[in-house]
């Protein structure tokens, strides 16, 4: 079923789970299947984290593009609470398949085009797009067919979004003050890495990396700051994913740039004693994803 890594059962889960008003938020990655239980206003009341586990070599891990539906199906068999009635469902898919269009450019006949040099001419691929009307652009994404599928089989009446989309849209919201202040946003994956340069206004950079040292990742970082010449004392860097202080990641960081932060749980979002009492910004993904208006 693979390892299950983040296990939080609040203690009013029970009282409030018959309720089928909650809202249920689902993220499905190549190595990652994730989830959050939460009430109309917000409350954390479940939170579970499984992790893909291979017999495959590290480097060859961070190759892998594709999801594996065994171990989707066995989390889902598995997991009682997935099985329960909500009011809402939102999926993200967490894939590289994923390229950022001005929306004056965007010709909706033409989004496997934008993807032709990502995704492998072979496959079977569903094609969609989020839009980002803050940015005007869009974000066109493929997501495996047969995974696809799966999903709407499973979860049906679910709405589907890139988590690009939901990352960017809080990012913003995050850089609103004070205006005009560009801030670098990093995410952290297994294996992977999500830079976002951007204002209120304006988003000025964006993409994804696989890594493999802390070296890698430091060298991405510091890449962007080249390219846009960004000032390393003063620009605000603002951390989220799986990343903590005690790693060499981290270290490498904090020698590089004097505004360094987690970014913390949005206020709209109510943890419980046992999800509150852990580092916030490592379910960002999840509690944008909640927030989303789709």
């Amino acid at each position: 079923m693979g390892k299950l890594s983040v296990d939080i059962i609040e203690d009013n889960y029970l009282n409030k789970s018959a309720a089928a008003a909650n809202n249920l938020s689902i993220l499905i990655g190549v190595d990652r299947f994730a989830y959050l239980v939460s009430t109309p206003d917000h409350q954390v009341l479940a939170l579970r984290e499984y992790e893909r586990e291979s017999d495959i070599s590290t480097a060859s891990k961070q190759e892998q593009k594709a999801i594996s539906l065994p171990f989707l199906e066995k989390i889902c068999a598995g997991d009682a609470h997935l099985g329960a009635s909500f009011a809402r469902i939102h999926v993200a898919w967490s894939n590289p398949f994923t390229a950022l269009v001005p929306k004056r450019l965007y010709d909706d006949e033409h989004k496997a085009t934008y993807l032709q040099y990502l995704v492998s001419p072979e496959g079977e691929w569903t094609y969609a797009v989020d839009d980002l009307p803050h940015f005007e652009a869009c974000n066109v994404y493929a997501i495996e067919r047969e995974g696809l599928a799966w999903c709407q089989k499973q979860f049906p009446g679910s709405k589907l979004v890139h988590i690009t989309t939901t990352y960017l849209s809080a990012a913003r919201n995050l850089a609103a003050n004070p205006q005009g202040v560009r801030r670098l946003f990093v995410h952290t994956e297994i294996g992977r890495l999500r830079l976002a340069l951007l204002d209120e206004n304006r988003l000025f950079f964006s993409n994804t990396y696989t890594y493999q040292t802390a070296k890698d990742f430091l060298y991405f970082v510091l890449a962007l700051v080249d390219e846009f010449d960004l000032d390393q004392e003063t620009t605000p860097v603002l951390l989220s994913g799986q990343l903590m202080e005690d790693s060499e990641i981290y270290r490498l960081l904090y020698r590089y740039f004097r505004k360094l932060s987690f970014v913390s749980c949005p206020p709209q979002i109510s943890p419980g004693a046992k999800s509150g009492a852990l580092p916030q910004h490592l379910f960002s993904d999840l509690y944008f994803l909640a927030l989303q208006t789709l």
